[in-house]
């Protein structure tokens, strides 16, 4: 079992398709930043990452004091759950496992509501009623955790039914952290995200991450975005000096790279287009979904048959809803896709 792609020792694997990091590659603007910074270690790090929030409050639209910034978004979704104190927190799945681990880590009560696979797992109308029945009869949580586009499964929220969830969850006083690390793999993000409704949703959090967008996992860095209060009382259970000088520094670069976010948009768009219909023309089942990655369901001798031929695809047995038939691919340059491509199409040739 797999608890997050990319966790590999094994220099046998030459093409990892486990994780679901732009297939660009880190931005070369951000590489010579680091480089030109790499004296900012020998000093302590902004401590509240000042000039990166302010430049974040620029571009997104809203106040500094409405942002956190965490070493990954990891840290942060932690940190929402210790400063929330949920009781019972609802989980829309399959998804990220990070949620749960963070609930637990408080003592909560874990609900799951499985959303259905004959709608490609994408939330339906169905889920808002499901939250209103739950609070007409007083047994709402207190959190629920939504991801949008869904990790592992690619699908997406629209945006009249999210609507609805956030003014059900605001009725009822419920907590909603919205994760939209993925997000920014989608050319109209800046339209969908619901940043911005901050001031109409004051139950509402918004996580975001340079991690996954800028191919930076390794140095960490995440967002979260709420009310002032909200951010207060988060900002008291995160470490201090949290960010490092060098994270700081690669975000506030990344913010500046718009030109590669749209080449961003055009690679995933095509080489996802191109995955999803040969994985369809060998049969395999795949599921609409958006961003980087793909959510399909094929034979459980699949992942040994790539690994030995050193091609690391992500199961997804240990998410709850799915079993070890069900695989995530991250979508990367063409070159790769092609060799993936072909060998599972050796794979269902026998």
């Amino acid at each position: 079992m797999m608890v997050h792609g990319g966790e590999i020792r094994d220099k046998r694997i030459r093409h990892d398709f486990s994780i679901n990091v732009n297939p660009l590659g880190m931005p070369s603007e951000v590489g010579e930043a680091l480089i030109q910074g790499l004296s900012s270690i020998e000093c302590y790090p902004d401590r509240t990452a000042e000039t990166l929030r302010r430049k974040m409050a620029d571009f997104l639209s809203i106040q500094k004091n409405q942002i956190l910034m965490g070493n990954g978004a990891s840290e942060l979704i932690t940190a929402a759950v210790r400063a929330l104190e949920p009781k019972r927190v609802l989980i829309a799945e399959p998804t990220f496992s990070g949620y749960e681990r963070a609930a637990k880590a408080v003592g909560a009560e874990v609900i799951h509501y499985f959303l259905k696979e004959e709608a490609s797992f994408w939330v339906t109308e169905d889920f808002p009623i499901f939250l209103k029945n739950l609070g007409e009869r007083g047994d709402q949580p207190d959190l629920i955790f939504l991801c949008n586009p869904n990790n592992p499964t690619g699908a997406g929220i629209g945006p009249d039914i999210l609507t609805r969830i956030l003014t059900v969850c605001e009725t009822y006083g419920i907590f909603v952290l919205l994760d939209e690390c993925f997000l920014s793999f989608l050319p109209d993000c800046r339209v969908r995200s619901r940043v911005p409704d901050l001031v109409y949703y004051p139950h509402l959090l918004v996580l975001g991450a340079f991690t996954k967008i800028f191919a930076i996992p390794g140095l960490r860095l995440g967002t979260i975005c709420a009310s002032e209060e909200l951010i207060e009382r988060m900002a008291r259970q995160v470490s201090e000096w949290n960010v490092s000088s060098l994270a700081q520094i690669a975000g506030m670069r990344a913010l500046d790279l718009s030109d590669y976010l749209k080449d961003t948009w055009q690679v995933v768009q095509k080489e996802r287009d191109y995955c999803m219909k040969d994985l369809r023309e060998m049969g395999m089942q795949t599921y609409e979904g958006e961003a980087d990655f793909i959510l399909f369901r094929g034979p459980e001798d699949l992942f040994p048959y790539l690994l030995e031929r050193g091609m690391l695809i992500r199961t997804c047995d240990d998410f709850p809803g799915l079993n070890s038939t069900y695989y995530r691919i991250g979508v990367k340059g063409h070159e790769e896709n092609y060799l993936l491509m072909q060998a599972i199409r050796e794979f269902v040739a026998g």
